[in-house]
């Protein structure tokens, strides 16, 4: 029986809001964010790895980021966990108005709050790569993309473009090579 994976690299990610962030469901509540079932805000690992695809695609290709995230073909090269909030997570009420297009002026009934996880919160993720054998094109497009998200490129959950999803990363990596009992 061949193994799935003979080299693993664990990045164990901690980040701090440099600005809100909104997480939320597609139900179209604006009103409360994503929390678990133990009362924990959370930001899903599928809008983590879609923030990271998308910059992949558009800066190595996207033969890179099917390898990395998958494909309709084949099963991606990186696992990405769902990042948890400190318990202690503050969430905030943002007034926002919604726009008429045609008009240009404010829709009736369209003012609503949106909430959002405050600036200074944190959050911890784990990304953990695998492959039968190393790959150092892939780790670098990884470590670029952590990088991108740190300086600000990627940004992370909705309304991004309003100002929101700022996130500052603190990485912590380790490598495992299977052949190596104790690593096993």
């Amino acid at each position: 029986m061949n193994p799935s994976f003979w080299y693993a690299v664990r990045y164990q990610v901690e980040a701090q809001c440099l600005s809100p962030l909104r997480t939320g469901g597609t139900d179209g509540d604006t009103e409360t964010v994503l929390t678990g079932p133990d009362g924990v805000h959370f930001l899903q690992g599928s809008s983590l790895a879609g923030g990271f695809r998308d910059w992949v695609t558009g800066c190595w290709g996207p033969e890179m980021a099917g390898t990395l995230f998958g494909s309709n073909q084949a099963e991606g090269s990186l696992v990405i966990s769902d990042g948890r909030f400190d318990s202690r997570t503050a969430v905030q009420q943002r007034p926002r108005l919604r726009i008429d297009r045609v008009r240009g002026t404010a829709d009736k009934g369209g003012k609503f709050d949106l909430a959002q996880v405050a600036a200074g919160s944190r959050f911890c993720f784990e990304m953990v790569w695998r492959g039968t054998e190393l790959c150092p094109e892939q780790q670098q497009a990884v470590k670029a993309m952590l990088e991108a998200m740190n300086s600000g490129e990627i940004r992370l959950g909705a309304q991004k473009n309003n100002g929101l999803g700022r996130v500052q990363l603190t990485v912590h990596q380790k490598s495992f090579d299977m052949h190596q009992e104790a690593d096993r």
